[in-house]
């Protein structure tokens, strides 16, 4: 079995003074993100669930599932793309998707 990737910002989270603000479960919104390997290395891209953002819109923590594998930790929101759920490479099993979405 391959090694799991570790990205910079698992298991750290911002200061929430500004807020929470969670999407409604299986509709959240996708997202393409660009992800700092632990140790260096070439960032990675991956399309992502964006489950919740700071209340001042400047964190957003994510999820993806990688081969079984589950991923979910707050990044700039900078460093993601809001994409529609039809372009997304991956999808939560459990997406109902959105009204008006095209996936």
């Amino acid at each position: 079995m391959q090694p799991r990737n570790s990205y910079i910002g698992e298991g750290w989270h911002p200061d929430f003074e500004s807020g929470v603000v969670r999407f409604p479960y299986r509709r959240e919104p996708y997202a393409r993100a660009r992800l700092a390997l632990v140790g260096g290395g070439e960032d990675h891209v991956r399309d992502v669930m964006v489950q919740a953002r700071t209340g001042d819109g400047k964190w957003l923590l994510i999820y993806f599932d990688d081969a079984g594998e589950v991923h979910s930790f707050w990044i700039p929101s900078r460093n993601a793309k809001p994409i529609s759920r039809s372009e997304s490479s991956w999808i939560d099993p459990y997406d109902l998707g959105r009204r008006g979405d095209d996936g």
